[in-house]
């Protein structure tokens, strides 16, 4: 019983969440989500700083020339995953393009503290571009608003989305894809530069953000794996950049979020399983299917958007299978303490108790091996047929005289109607276990007695024994014993 709380009390404590993300991991990375054509990425990537420069000396205006070019390409959106915390010279000729109602700014946080906003951009909207990472920081879940000193701030993709609560509860990001197979891409010195088909933008929601590799802090982990291992096995996880994650945010938000079965209800089935598995488990194999069962069942619902707390569930079966098993030999244990008692082996307790169950199985083999020994030299040296016969009429064992008859494996009626001579109708092995004496039959090569050994009022085998010779010779045995 303790076992069963401790359980519940460890699900509700959310001891099981890291069980959860390992499964919702991999059937992130092995059930593909829906593809969204309606997200596209501006990529800051290394043609870009290649030929721009260094990021942090790039002139403004290339942002605004950007941002004006998507604009007239008719997007629905643009969001900039960019920070613009300080003033430049060039911040006048570009305000009115990021102050456009179509063009959200970045906000964040910087070690703890807001990054101040442009006072040249005072009119223009703002998203947070957080995100919420766990312990081994692998980002799996989103929130719709970020608190940024004392202001409920919407994220990026939800101040670009624009419908729904912002709020800051969590919820999990249906990944489109693998890191940079996400998207469409477009690069930022293509857009510049005006070399992309502006027809494949129209109704799209854009994001500018960095991409090139090296920047660490513009990579963010991911539930995808280095190397693609199985399903359920950890491994390094494939980094992704800050942009593709807000575009992947943006894509939840956009064919809709997960629905979350509750921790609390999942807890409850899991102690029932527990439960009933401690109760009634009888199988090793239902153990494997119950947990298999779980895991498939939790697959379909991730497919079609929602997600089960599998880690519970997974574990409810083994640790109802091992406490059936514990009570099964605590009971066997406490038979062997009591058949000690009685033969007086003492009362120890411990692991002086584990060493006295043992010497006392050891005694019970020896003995039952004696009993094997002496039963088999009497019946081997028993001149007369002898066999045992089980419920169903098969012979399962018979002396050397009986073979001749009656062997190992056949069947008792069959044997008698063929070698016997007896005539059809003559023996009925069913009535034989119905009768309460001995039955004698007499044959053509000798009498055959039958005799069934009960137990507690039921029959448990049929012992017989031949006598050779004439049918007339028995008969006037037996009339001359009248």
């Amino acid at each position: 019983m303790a076992a069963i709380v401790l359980f519940g009390i460890g699900g509700f404590l959310g001891l099981f969440a890291p069980l959860d993300h390992l499964v919702w991991d991999a059937w992130t990375r092995w059930i593909p989500s829906q593809k969204n054509n309606q997200v596209v990425l501006v990529a800051i990537d290394e043609r870009s700083l290649t030929k721009l420069g260094r990021l942090g000396s790039w002139d403004r205006r290339v942002y605004g020339t950007v941002v004006k070019n998507l604009l007239e390409a008719g997007v629905r959106g643009v969001g900039v995953d960019v920070l613009f915390p300080e003033t430049t010279p060039q911040d006048a000729q570009i305000a009115a393009i990021f102050q456009n109602p179509k063009v959200v700014l970045a906000n964040a946080t910087l070690y703890g503290e807001q990054v101040a906003q442009n006072p040249n951009f005072s009119k223009a909207r703002y998203g947070a571009i957080l995100v919420n990472s766990s312990l081994e920081r692998v980002v799996r879940q989103y929130q719709t608003g970020y608190m940024l000193g004392a202001t409920l701030t919407p994220s990026l993709p939800q101040a670009l989305f624009g419908t729904g609560p912002v709020d800051t509860r969590s919820q999990y990001i249906r990944y489109a894809g693998s890191p940079g197979q996400s998207f469409s891409q477009l690069s930022f010195l293509d857009v510049l530069e005006s070399n992309v088909r502006y027809g494949n933008l129209q109704d799209a929601t854009v994001l500018i953000g960095v991409t090139a590799a090296g920047l660490e802090r513009d990579q963010l982990l991911t539930p995808y794996l280095q190397g693609d291992p199985l399903p359920l096995i950890s491994g390094d996880p494939l980094p992704m950049s800050g942009v593709e994650v807000q575009a992947n945010i943006l894509h939840t938000l956009q064919i809709g979020s997960f629905t979350e079965i509750s921790v609390g209800l999942a807890v409850i089935l899991a102690l029932a399983l527990m439960i009933f598995f401690a109760l009634y488990a009888s199988s090793l194999w239902w153990m494997l299917l119950s947990s298999a069962g779980v895991l498939l069942l939790s697959a379909g619902l991730h497919r079609f958007g929602m997600v089960l707390p599998t880690g519970a569930l997974v574990l409810a079966a083994p640790m109802g299978f091992a406490l059936y098993s514990y009570l099964a030999l605590r009971d066997v244990s406490s038979q062997l303490a009591e058949r000690l008692r009685q033969l007086g082996e003492g009362s120890a307790s411990g692991a002086a108790q584990v060493f006295q169950h043992l010497a006392l199985l050891r005694k019970v083999d020896h003995r039952l091996e004696l009993e094997r020994e002496q039963l088999n030299l009497l019946i081997h040296h028993v001149d007369q047929p002898l066999f045992l016969v089980d419920l169903a009429g098969v012979v399962q064992v018979s002396n050397p005289s009986a073979q001749t008859i009656l062997q190992a494996g056949q069947v008792l009626g069959d044997k008698l109607q063929n070698r016997l001579g007896l005539k059809p109708g003559e023996f009925d092995f069913d009535e034989l276990l119905e009768s309460e004496g001995q039955l004698e039959l007499f044959t053509s090569e000798g009498v055959l007695s039958l005799n069934v050994v009960r137990q507690n009022g039921k029959p448990r085998a049929v012992v017989g024994m031949f006598t050779k010779g004439s049918r007339m010779t028995q008969v006037v045995v037996q009339q001359g014993q009248q």
